[in-house]
């Protein structure tokens, strides 16, 4: 059994709660077309790794396949050890140098490639999945290989293959092999569930990690949010009761109970959760959004930054939620303009949709709902999106020609200066 050793005066960095950034689960008033919905956020998202003095690997490993020149080995650990130095004081950059040149020194060196992928994990996903490939081989048996391993994985949308990985870490870390938050690994087990569109399996994970450690937030949080689309608004209200009889002041359950029951139009308790939301945080925008729209004083636009935060943390779920909900826009437009073709089949726009050659812009695109639907009357499908996870998601469905992140203003007002620019949308 290879175990590395870990020395006690250092922190790990790859032990990471994927639901450790608290990007609000918040609520919005968004029209899409020909129906308002209002939507609450699901998910706690990933935090920087290279934000927090936490989280350093630190230690050597017992596993040494190959010969380095002589002083190789050393010069390696001195870099690392340094590194991790830089590190708790600050200086990323430095850091990061500093686990390059010493993987360069020793390859087999694999707390200098987990690192080093955790520090890479936010600027380039690709590559730090390859820095976690190369420690896994390195040291197969630690528990922290293999969830360094699925951060990466997940952090690049690859549920599927996270998941695997976030299985083998619990394994490992249940059978004493190494160091490993379990409730941690069970949370975001969850998330990559539900990324894969698997509620059932997402909630069983929640429900693990919340017995091994009840006062877990981003557990606690995720498993009520996703009662919503799950099993509807009224076990949602009853989960967000007992979560907060327990944690009154938990900013974030405040705000996404309220929005619960905003969506079923209990507008009284709905305001009062907002209240109670700001008397923790009185800066917290969705409960400052969400009281506005309840009073009908929040003006005509929601703040940029908010609906961005907004749909980051609900795009994992914002499919199953509207199917909850009933929501059926896209296909009432592509309706719509069935019916405007049919009245006036002569009509230019409608000879040229016929014959597949608009240029449609999908303003709002969201998570590509629209995109499948009017693939066949465009020559140019383009989307837009404030959300870089929503964006992400509409990619994979490979039927865009052209998918931007930006203000929808902006992003028009540029096309509209360039030749062949989008049309109408």
């Amino acid at each position: 059994v290879i175990k590395a050793q870990t020395s006690s005066g250092q922190k790990d960095m790859g032990q990471k709660d994927m639901a450790g950034s608290l990007f609000s689960t918040q609520l919005v008033l968004s029209c899409f077309v020909v129906a308002v919905s209002v939507l609450i956020g699901v998910l706690m998202l990933p935090q920087s790794t290279s934000s927090s003095k936490e989280g350093l690997e630190s230690g050597s490993t017992a596993w040494h396949p190959q010969k380095v020149p002589a002083g190789a080995e050393e010069m390696a650990g001195e870099l690392y050890r340094r590194g991790n130095a830089l590190f708790q004081h600050g200086d990323v950059q430095q850091a990061e140098q500093l686990f390059e040149r010493a993987v360069v020194a020793d390859p087999r060196h694999a707390f200098a490639w987990a690192n080093l992928g955790n520090l890479l994990r936010n600027q380039n996903t690709p590559r730090a999945i390859r820095c976690h490939e190369r420690a896994y081989q390195l040291s197969p048996q630690r528990p922290r290989s293999s969830y360094n391993l699925a951060v990466s994985l997940q952090t690049d949308s690859k549920y599927l293959a996270a998941s695997i990985m976030y299985k083998q870490a619990i394994s490992l870390g249940e059978q004493g092999l190494g160091d490993l938050d379990i409730s941690r690994a069970h949370t975001n087990l969850g998330v990559c569930f539900q990324g894969l569109g698997q509620l059932k399996e997402a909630v069983e994970q929640y429900a693990l990690a919340k017995k091994l450690k009840p006062d877990l937030r981003s557990a606690n949080l995720n498993y009520c949010n996703v009662m919503l689309p799950l099993k509807g608004s009224d076990a949602a209200v009853g989960c967000f009761s007992s979560l907060l009889d327990r944690d009154p002041a938990f900013e974030q359950a405040l705000s996404a109970a309220a929005g619960v029951h905003h969506l079923s139009d209990n507008l009284g308790a709905a305001a009062q959760l907002y209240q109670r939301a700001l008397s923790v945080n009185p800066s917290s925008a969705s409960a400052q959004h969400g009281l506005a729209a309840i009073s009908g004083g929040g003006g005509d636009v929601a703040p940029v930054e908010y609906v961005r935060d907004m749909f980051n943390g609900y795009a994992l779920t914002f499919d199953d939620s509207l199917k909850a909900l009933r929501y059926q826009s896209p296909e009432l437009l592509r309706y719509a303009i069935d019916q405007l073709l049919a009245a006036a089949p002569h009509d230019e726009w409608a000879l040229r949709a016929s014959a597949g050659s608009l240029r449609v812009l999908d303003a709002g695109c969201g998570t590509g709902l629209c995109g499948p639907l009017f693939r066949n009357l465009s020559s140019s499908l383009a989307g837009v999106d404030l959300s870089e996870n929503m964006v992400a998601l509409a990619r994979k469905r490979n039927v865009y020609d052209n998918l931007l992140v930006g203000e929808l203003v902006e992003v028009v007002t540029q096309w509209g200066g360039h030749e062949g620019g989008v049309e109408g949308g």
